[in-house]
């Protein structure tokens, strides 16, 4: 059936149609939660399982933290517990409800020490591996982008462990690609030593290469969403954008948008910047901009 778009909906189609696919990004790890499953302490925390929900699934992602401790996890969880009894059960007003919760949170942190990692915490520690070595994989091999600071599930520890050694070992910071393949170097069953000797012959044959650093700033201004790579550190470089509102080879990419009122767009997309030596470093573009409305600010303003 045939329908007048009008000049909104010929400008509208138009609009969509000139927008081009950007480089497809790689799926982020999704972490498995599933509540409190801890067994009855005293036979008093069945009800607390549900006051404690949220703070338990937080345990439950803080597992499949890459490099992040089972004491560490199981001592932020008890924390949290404590927190959630005291605006529970406010302790002046319920002492005794307030002080049974803390203790019952207690005994669910010396339950959890007497847990064996290999249990739950080693198995949850080698699915995040096994990701990080698969998405490594796909990203060198450009089926699709994403980089650690994208995804998170790696502990800032393991972080500033991978940018010391390569620092030290290679005179710069690690690109994108590189940080990827030295957090897929991680294994829960090792010892830290033999990462961190891992992460330094790492660092010692890839920092040969020359490795650009790419750097983005924002330049936006009112209803021109304007991202600015000219930081970025390497010799001869070039650039390429590839966002889903369009591409560029400049080190500057622009797009304006023409909308009556306030809008919100969500950017998505890769910068990747080559050096003279062919070497590669990406940044995600994932993000929402709000274009200024070209006669109002919402339709409940009359447009002049």
């Amino acid at each position: 059936m045939k329908t007048k778009l009008g000049v909104m909906g010929l400008l509208t189609a138009a609009f969509l149609s000139s927008q081009s696919y950007a480089a497809s990004l790689c799926p982020k790890f999704v972490p498995y939660t599933d509540g409190c499953t801890f067994p009855t302490i005293d036979g008093v925390t069945h009800t607390l399982k549900s006051v404690w929900k949220d703070q338990c699934n937080t345990h439950d992602r803080n597992y499949q933290v890459l490099g992040l401790s089972k004491s560490a996890a199981d001592d932020i969880l008890y924390s949290d517990m404590k927190r959630r009894c005291d605006s529970k059960f406010n302790k002046w007003l319920s002492p005794g409800l307030n002080y049974s919760c803390k203790a019952v949170a207690k005994g669910v942190r010396e339950g959890l020490r007497a847990v064996s990692s290999s249990e739950y915490y080693k198995p949850n520690q080698n699915s995040i591996t096994s990701y990080y070595r698969n998405l490594s994989d796909k990203v060198e091999s450009n089926v699709c982008k994403l980089t650690v600071e994208a995804n998170g599930s790696v502990d800032t520890s393991i972080l500033s462990r991978i940018k010391s050694k390569f620092s030290a070992a290679a005179g710069r910071q690690p690109t994108a690609y590189e940080k990827l393949k030295m957090v897929a170097l991680y294994d829960v069953n090792n010892s830290s030593s033999t990462y961190d000797y891992q992460l330094s012959e790492y660092a010692r044959i890839a920092g040969r290469n020359s490795g650009p650093i790419a750097k983005v700033s924002n330049a936006h201004f009112y209803n021109e969403y304007r991202k600015d790579a000219s930081s970025s550190q390497g010799i001869g470089l070039t650039y390429h954008w590839d966002l889903n509102y369009g591409t560029s080879s400049s080190s500057i990419f622009s797009k304006r948008f023409f909308n009556m009122y306030n809008t919100t767009y969500y950017i998505k997309g890769v910068l990747e910047v080559t050096d003279g030596n062919r070497n590669r470093d990406f940044i995600v573009i994932d993000e929402s901009f709000m274009s200024k409305g070209e006669c109002a600010p919402n339709p409940s303003f009359e447009c002049f």
